[in-house]
């Protein structure tokens, strides 16, 4: 069996490791182009101000109220359901105390939230009406 010398050895090991490396190199990550594409913003922010007041704008901000028992349903019935995080259950006892300091303190704890609820419970995008019609519906439930 024919033996290299270690010194050899070792250039021809030096030699595989700049051939890999080397080679590794010559694949770029693609074109401008391509790069430019793969890191596009997928979205663009339009701020209704921005439209100077077009059609589209206003309509994208104005809706339709939303109706209390479907606010309640999506974003506040998990929680008030089951009592999550000290929020108060659906029944009587559990909302007596707090009917008694009366519905403006029931709606500023609604609006600005309490405790772990953020302000708005869930819905962020709910609007000061469509919380207080919400919260007029759940005094109603549980009276």
């Amino acid at each position: 069996m024919l033996q290299l010398p270690v010194i050899a050895m070792r250039l021809l090991a030096i030699a595989l490791v700049t051939v890999a490396t080397s080679s590794a190199l010559a694949f770029a990550p693609g074109t401008d182009a391509e790069i430019r594409e793969r890191i596009k913003p997928f979205g663009q922010l339009r701020l209704p101000e921005a439209d100077n007041g077009t059609e589209e704008a206003v309509a994208a901000t104005e809706r339709e109220p939303r109706a209390a028992d479907a606010i309640y349903a999506q974003f506040c019935g998990t929680c008030h359901e089951a009592g999550v995080a000290g929020a108060p259950r659906m029944v009587a006892d559990a909302w007596e105390e707090r009917i008694e300091k009366g519905m403006d303190v029931l709606y500023a704890s609604t609006i600005n939230g309490l405790g772990a609820m953020p302000p708005g419970g869930t819905c962020f995008d709910c609007s000061e009406e469509e919380l207080k019609k919400t919260v007029d519906w759940m005094v109603e439930a549980v009276q």
